[in-house]
């Protein structure tokens, strides 16, 4: 479970190595089911397997070894070597395998070295790229040598091919104020009213664009301001969240634009999703805004909401029940209470409704926003 956390966090964020690593290790999920199923044939269990590694497997070899003991193994291995020079195995240890020691400590045992250390320690390292793919040969062949002899079960960086892109997790774009009031008034100028709701319940009820794609007018709830994400709807995306998040009303209102508009069980993105979002990318072009990143929408939300609703109400809201932890760390110092409460109390204006629109959708707006000055 804590992987795929790992992996939700580096598709929120669009690590694309990190989401292949992680990719790579979950597809074993199935290798690990097909050896139970022989297991519970043959009736023997997991405890059974590891008791007889341990007495029986690696050769009977110490697999409890150092990072400082593998390096001498290694080399006491290739001084064997008659091609192998003195000159390349003190360039090794002092350079190669000195900054692995610096990094992990040279106590530490070589078996909780995964993929995922070793690329933060490459991250680390302030060296050309040169010298980074000099370090990922001589660290491969350091295990592949530990293997041979027994000492390893698996080369856990057997699969590095390149150096890892450094992680962007704290450099991602949020909206202002000022630019959703613009993508928004750029919607109805248009008539685009499916390309309206789906950014109306990504930016203020949590969900995400994929699930708002392929829900059907239906589920959205006027009668009690809920948006009903079905089982089927978050499966269709990856994630198996369904959840009840609410409208606010400042939704509501910019939802009276597709009052009389659509049938109730037409589902809101009748295209492809390439062509929805195509038509998005040439909306928010027109209202002005800027170049934008994937995946803003959905942090503009987090990034608001969690200043006016808090972690845990957010995280229910977006389908995030595990943890808070990426919300506290990444959205919660990008906004204040302040700009929150002006989010989140964003109504359209009178002045922005087109004229060929103003008949239908003038008294509607009207009247909430009557009832938003009597609240007040």
């Amino acid at each position: 479970m804590q992987f795929v956390e790992e992996l939700k966090d580096a598709q929120s964020y669009d690590d694309r190595e990190e989401i292949r690593s992680l990719g790579r290790l979950l597809k074993s999920k199935f290798a690990l089911i097909e050896c139970q199923e022989k297991l519970d044939t043959w009736g023997i269990g997991w405890k059974d397997v590891f008791d007889f590694y341990e007495e029986h497997g690696a050769s009977n070899r110490d697999i409890n070894i150092t990072i400082k003991q593998g390096v001498d193994i290694f080399c006491d291995h290739k001084r064997r070597d008659r091609f192998v020079s003195k000159q390349y195995l003190r360039h090794l240890q002092v350079f190669s395998f000195r900054h692995l020691k610096e990094h992990f400590w040279e106590e530490t045992l070589l078996k909780t070295i995964s993929r995922q250390k070793f690329e933060s320690y490459l991250r680390s390292l302030k060296v050309g790229v040169v010298s980074k793919n000099h370090i990922i040969t001589t660290t491969k062949t350091l295990f592949n040598v530990l293997v041979e002899q027994g000492h390893l079960g698996i080369n856990p960086i057997e699969k590095i091919k390149h150096i890892p892109l450094p992680r962007k997790l704290n450099h991602y774009q949020i909206l202002k104020i000022s630019e959703v009031r613009s993508i928004l008034n750029q919607a109805v100028k248009d008539q685009e009213f499916e390309i309206l709701t789906v950014v109306i319940l990504v930016l203020f009820c949590g969900v995400r664009i994929g699930e708002a794609m392929k829900m059907k007018w239906e589920d959205i709830r006027y009668y009690d301001k809920s948006v009903d994400v079905t089982e089927g709807v978050s499966k269709k995306t990856g994630h198996l969240r369904p959840r009840n998040p609410p409208i606010p009303d400042n939704a509501m209102c910019w939802l009276r634009f597709n009052t009389f508009t659509r049938k109730k069980r037409f589902r809101i993105n009748t295209k492809s999703a390439s062509f929805f979002q195509t038509r998005l990318r040439r909306t928010i072009k027109r209202s002005g805004v800027a170049k934008i990143e994937k995946n803003v929408l959905r942090h503009t939300f987090a990034s608001y909401s969690v200043n006016f609703h808090g972690l845990t109400e957010t995280a229910e809201r977006m389908g995030h029940y595990r943890s808070t932890q990426v919300l506290k760390d990444y959205d919660a110092s990008r906004t204040t209470r302040i700009e929150a409460k002006r989010y989140f109390d964003l109504y359209p204006k009178v002045s922005d409704i087109p004229d060929h629109l103003s008949e239908k959708f003038r008294p509607l707006v009207l009247q909430d926003l009557a009832k938003r000055k009597t609240e007040t």
